[in-house]
C-alpha cells in the first residue's frame, strides 16, 4: 500500500508540474480560442459517426438473421471504429505538433523563448502537452460513438481498457514524432512532410521489407511477418480484439505484439527526446548540463 501511495503521489506531483507549465497554458488558450479547434472537432466527430453508421449497416446486415451472433457483430463494429480512430490519430497528432517550434521561428517569436529563461525540457514538455491535450479532447469526444457498440455486447472490459491504452500511447508517440520534426526542421511545411514520411516509414517499412524478402527468397517466414507487423499500433488493436489474430500471434511468435511494439516505441521516443532537447539547448544558447 505504501508503494501505491508513493506512485500516486509521484503521478499527482508530475501532473501538477505539467499543468503549471507556462507554455502549456499559452498554447491551450491560443488553440481553444480559434475556429480551427471547432472545425477539427466537428470534422473528426462527423468522420467517426459516418464510419459507425456504415460499419453498423454492413456488419449487422450479415448477422440480423441470427440474433445469437449479435455480440460478434458488436465486436467487429467496435474493431472497425477503433482502427479508424487509430489511423486518424496517427494523421492528426503530427499535424498539431509539427508546427509548434518551426512556427515560432517563422513568426520571429523564437527569440522571445530565450527571454523567458525557460529550460529546453520545459519548452518541449509544454509544446508536447498542448498538442496531446487537444488530441485527447478529440479522443474522448468519440466515447459516445464507441460506447454504442457496447449495447450489442461481445466486448470484454479488459479488451476495452487495453484498446484505450493503445490509443493513448499512439497519441503521445505520434505527437512526439511531429514535435521532433518541428525541432529538427526550420520550415513548417518541411516539418509536416517529414512527419508524415516518418509515420509512413514506422508503420509500413518493416512489413514492406519482410514482404520483399519473402518474394525474393520465396521462403515461409510467417513469424517475421508477425514481428514486422508489430511496428504499428493497429496490430495491437487487432490482436486485442480479434481472437483469431491473437491465436495466430501466439502460434507464430509466442508473445503478445504489445511486448514488441511499445518497447520499440519507447526506445525511439527516448532517442527523439534526447536529440531534439540537445538541439533546442544549442539554439537557445543554453548548456546541455543544466537540465
Amino acid at each position: 500500500m505504501k508503494a501505491l501511495g508513493a506512485i500516486h503521489a509521484g503521478l499527482v506531483s508530475m501532473l501538477s508540474i505539467v499543468m503549471r507549465n507556462p507554455i502549456l497554458r499559452r498554447e491551450t488558450r491560443t488553440r481553444l480560442r480559434g475556429t480551427r479547434t471547432m472545425i477539427v472537432l466537428t470534422t473528426f466527430m462527423a468522420v467517426m459517426t459516418l464510419a459507425f453508421y456504415i460499419s453498423y449497416r454492413i456488419i449487422l446486415s450479415e448477422y440480423r438473421y441470427n440474433p445469437y451472433q449479435l455480440p460478434e457483430a458488436g465486436r467487429y463494429v467496435f474493431v472497425t471504429l477503433v482502427i479508424i480512430e487509430c489511423i486518424l490519430i496517427m494523421l492528426i497528432a503530427p499535424a498539431f505538433s509539427c508546427a509548434t517550434i518551426s512556427s515560432e521561428r517563422e513568426r520571429g517569436t523564437f527569440e522571445l523563448l530565450r527571454t523567458t529563461l525557460l529550460q529546453s525540457n520545459t519548452i518541449l514538455v509544454g509544446k508536447l502537452s498542448a498538442s496531446v491535450y487537444f488530441i485527447l479532447m478529440l479522443l474522448f469526444s468519440s466515447v459516445p460513438v464507441l460506447s454504442t457498440c457496447m449495447l450489442l455486447g461481445g466486448l470484454a472490459p479488459q479488451n476495452i481498457v487495453v484498446s484505450v491504452l493503445v490509443l493513448l500511447g499512439t497519441v503521445f508517440f505520434y505527437a512526439l514524432v511531429g514535435l521532433f520534426c518541428s525541432v529538427m526542421f526550420r520550415k513548417t511545411a518541411v516539418a509536416a512532410g517529414a512527419s508524415y514520411v516518418a509515420v509512413f516509414l514506422i508503420n509500413l517499412l518493416p512489413l514492406g521489407l519482410v514482404v520483399f524478402i519473402l518474394i525474393v527468397t520465396k521462403e515461409n517466414i510467417e513469424e517475421f511477418l508477425c514481428i514486422a507487423s508489430c511496428s504499428t499500433p493497429i496490430t495491437n488493436l487487432l490482436e486485442t480484439l480479434v481472437p483469431d489474430i491473437r491465436r495466430e500471434f501466439d502460434r507464430e511468435i509466442g508473445i503478445y505484439s504489445h511486448f514488441i511494439t511499445w518497447p520499440l516505441y519507447f526506445i525511439m521516443a527516448l532517442v527523439m527526446w534526447r536529440t531534439m532537447n540537445t538541439k533546442l539547448h544549442r539554439e537557445l544558447g543554453l548548456h546541455v548540463g543544466k537540465d
